[in-house]
């Protein structure tokens, strides 16, 4: 595959349109023209990585039985570049020159169909149709790109392409047109009902998170589905972006509870339990606070604030110490003279914790679970703006988890066991944290 970021495409029909600091080009590009963009690695900016499903099998349905009609069929393709020359006969040179925010912005189905549909010219349909998702076929054109050029003249069809470019070259128009594509993307994006989260990656705010996890060697950062349908399932689960950021929740808590941001952006705990969403989008206004992060040239938000990086810092440790919970309840119930096997929300065989996966004999409900992990707060403090660790957390619960336990099962017992009703009440919460307090003072580590 060539390493290339510069791509040449011809409009056969077009026409071009400015407002502002955008110039619209649309119009019809010969299929052939756009060999180059699955050559190139700098396609990578539709936040959603497309898979095999019906809609492609639909476009795909109209290139083989009506390929003339093609371009009056599709909606096509949105590109995007802040770099570009115009050159003769309405050809166009494209360098994408930031990958992450530049070159294909919406039509990623379209594009994933029409790979298919010239691979399906050269490659035996057994292999063909083991291709699901977007980077198999990727890779599959990469196997097959000398035959590929062998047959791109054969079948030419007209595709609708929607360039958009600065209006000018000044680096005043580039920066805002930046930052403009990348809020154009998100929004044609919301037809197909893109993630939230999807959006917020697109725009930077998990940058930090991601980094964190890398730094630490955490295969974690692998498994989580930052883009739509970009994970690889051949292996283990995915995991959502945002049940990472609902964990973020609880050192981001703690700093708005000591007064951060004048305790502006904070969540109730129980959303941490059934409002994942709406920790999402609290986290997305947190982060484009302009007193946490600031907006790049390139449209990214870059964040800037210390405090919330240590609180990121802490969320390092929260996965696995959320299965860590996970693994050790229902051993530390039977031995506070509880039964845990026997609750009817529970289940017994063999399961994975939520996280890493690791092998356990009991399926806890995540309403038991998540208020107690919020009592974690209490092993937090804030310190010159900073969250940090009281004490080390995993030697706390070794030491304190089964008497932490036995004045939390009162919350499960209050709720008649329904896991629901234990993680809907914030007193289940408050309880939690009070269990954790009372084995804190037993340590020293907080005065009665």
């Amino acid at each position: 595959m060539t390493n290339t970021l510069n791509n040449v495409i011809r409009f056969e029909e077009v026409a071009s349109q400015t407002t502002g600091d955008i110039t619209r080009v649309i119009g019809f590009v010969p299929s052939r023209h756009v060999f180059a963009l699955f050559d190139n690695p700098a396609i990578d900016a539709n936040p959603r990585r497309p898979k095999v499903n019906k809609v492609t099998a639909d476009i795909l349905n109209t290139l083989n039985a009506s390929p003339d009609l093609f371009h009056f069929k599709s909606k096509g393709v949105l590109l995007g570049t802040s770099s570009y020359e115009a050159l003769q006969r309405n050809r166009y040179q494209l360098n994408f020159s930031d990958p992450t925010s530049e070159g294909i912005l919406d039509g990623g189905h379209n594009m994933l169909s029409i790979g298919l549909f010239f691979l399906s010219k050269v490659m035996d349909e057994k292999n063909w149709k083991k291709i699901k998702e977007w980077d198999e076929m990727l890779e599959a054109w990469n196997d097959n790109r000398s035959e590929l050029n062998n047959i791109r003249d054969t079948e030419n069809f007209l595709i609708p392409v929607e360039l958009l470019i600065p209006s000018k070259s000044e680096d005043d128009t580039v920066a805002r047109f930046k930052i403009a594509i990348i809020d154009i993307c998100a929004s044609r994006n919301n037809n197909a009902q893109l993630a939230q989260e999807a959006k917020a990656n697109q725009r930077g705010l998990y940058d930090e998170i991601k980094l964190r996890f890398e730094h630490a060697e955490d295969d974690l950062a692998n498994r989580v589905e930052w883009k739509t349908n970009e994970w690889d399932a051949d292996t283990k689960r995915s995991i959502k972006v945002r049940d990472l950021v609902a964990l973020a929740w609880l050192p981001l808590n703690v700093l708005a509870e000591d007064g951060f941001l004048d305790g502006q952006h904070r969540v109730n705990p129980v959303q941490i339990y059934s409002g994942k969403g709406a920790c999402s989008v609290a986290y997305e206004r947190l982060y484009e606070d302009e007193r946490v992060s600031m907006r790049t040239t390139v449209g990214k938000y870059e964040l800037k604030s210390t405090a919330i990086g240590s609180a990121l810092d802490i969320l390092v440790d929260l996965p696995w110490l959320f299965d860590w919970i996970v693994e050790s309840l229902p051993e530390a119930y039977n031995k506070n003279n509880g039964k845990f096997g026997r609750i009817d929300a529970v289940k017994m065989g063999s399961f994975l914790t939520p996280f890493y996966e690791n092998e356990v004999e009991y399926k806890v409900p995540d309403g038991f679970a998540v208020p107690l992990f919020y009592g974690l707060t209490a092993l937090m403090k804030v310190n010159n703006k900073s969250v940090t660790w009281i004490t080390d957390p995993e030697a706390f619960l070794d030491k304190h988890f089964k008497d932490i336990v036995g004045g939390y099962k009162m919350a499960l017992e209050m709720a008649q066991f329904d896991p629901q009703k234990v993680a809907k009440s914030e007193h289940t919460y408050n309880l939690a944290v009070s269990q954790f307090k009372f084995a804190m003072m037993s340590d020293g580590l907080l005065k009665a």
